[in-house]
C-alpha cells in the first residue's frame, strides 16, 4: 500500500525528487532502461513501479506513473529517445504465494514486458513455463531486485526522482543482466524490451504487460502450458511521463490500420457529398 501511495503522489507532484533510500516491496514491478549507445553506456536506470498486482487489478482505469523526463535527460542525454539503442523493459516476480487488491498470485508467478509495434497492437504473447521452469526466471529476477543499489538515487551530484536509482551495467545481477536472451531468462527465448526507434518520438516504444502464474495443480512438470494474461500496456512521451492502460482500456483504442479506414470513408463520403451538388 505504501509504495502505491508513493506512486500516486509523485504521479500527481505532491512529493518531491528528494528522498531517503527507496525501499521497495518483494513484490514490486520495476521498469530498466539501457543503451548501447555512446551515452549512459555504462548505466541502467531503474523505477520501482509499486505493487505488481496494482496493474492487473487496475480495471480499466488508466495510471499516470510520474514523468521521469530529467533523470533520462541526465543520464541517457537531452533527446534521450533518441539515443541509439535504448531500450526499456518491465518485471517482477514472486518466491512467494501473495493476494492483493483482489489479485491472487501463486508462488513462481511473474511479471514480464514484451515490445509491441504500436499502440492498439498486442505483442505476442508469452507462453508459461513448467512449474519447474518458471521458478528459475523467478529466482533471476529477485537476484535482481535485492541487487539494486536503492541508495544510489542521484547521478553525477543530481537527486533522482524519488522512486528510481541508477546501477551500473556490469554489475552481475543487473538489469542488463536479465536480457532474456542471455542465461537468466533464456526458457522465455525472447526479449522483454522495446528500442527507441523513431528519433523523433518516444511514444512508439511501446510494452505490453503479461501475468504468467505458474500452471495449475495436475499440470505436468515439463514444457510449456500455453498462452498468458496481457494485462495492459506501458507507454511513454517526449517528456518522459510514463502511463499504464489497461488491456480492457486498451481495447477501445482502434488499431492503425482503423483509423486509414475511417479516413478512406470520409473521403469516398467527401466526393459523393460533391457529386451531388454539382448536380
Amino acid at each position: 500500500m505504501k509504495n502505491i501511495i508513493l506512486s500516486t503522489l509523485l504521479a500527481v507532484g505532491l512529493v518531491g525528487s528528494a528522498s531517503a533510500q527507496l525501499t521497495p516491496n518483494a513484490n514490486d514491478l520495476f521498469l530498466g532502461f539501457e543503451t548501447t549507445g555512446s551515452t549512459g553506456a555504462t548505466i541502467n536506470y531503474v523505477i520501482d513501479l509499486g505493487q505488481a498486482e496494482t496493474f492487473k487489478a487496475s480495471g480499466s482505469s488508466i495510471l499516470n506513473l510520474g514523468t521521469f523526463g530529467s533523470d533520462l535527460k541526465l543520464i541517457y542525454g537531452t533527446s534521450w529517445y533518441n539515443n541509439t539503442g535504448l531500450l526499456w523493459g518491465a518485471v517482477a516476480g514472486f518466491s512467494a504465494a501473495t493476494s492483493y487488491n483482489g489479485v491472487d498470485d501463486p508462488i513462481n508467478t511473474i511479471y514480464l514486458s514484451a515490445p509491441t509495434t504500436a499502440v492498439g497492437t498486442d505483442a505476442p504473447a508469452w507462453t508459461t513455463r513448467s512449474k519447474n521452469g518458471q521458478g528459475a526466471p523467478v529466482g533471476q529476477a529477485k537476484n535482481f531486485i535485492s541487487g539494486i543499489p536503492f541508495a544510489n538515487s542521484s547521478y553525477n551530484g543530481t537527486t533522482l526522482r524519488a522512486n528510481a536509482v541508477v546501477e551500473s551495467k556490469s554489475d552481475p545481477t543487473s538489469w542488463s543482466a536479465i536480457d532474456p536472451n542471455g542465461i537468466p531468462l533464456q526458457a522465455f527465448n525472447s526479449t522483454i524490451e522495446a528500442a527507441f526507434t523513431n528519433p523523433s518520438s518516444a511514444s512508439t516504444a511501446v510494452l505490453d504487460l503479461f501475468r504468467l502464474p505458474p500452471p495449475s495443480k495436475g499440470v505436468p512438470l515439463s514444457g510449456t502450458n500455453g498462452p498468458t494474461e496481457n494485462i495492459g500496456f506501458f507507454s511513454i512521451d517526449n517528456s518522459g511521463s510514463v502511463s499504464f492502460t489497461p488491456y480492457l482500456q486498451a481495447q477501445n483504442i482502434p488499431e492503425p490500420s482503423t483509423y486509414a479506414l475511417f479516413g478512406i470513408g470520409a473521403i469516398g463520403l467527401l466526393i459523393v457529398m460533391r457529386r451531388k451538388k454539382v448536380v
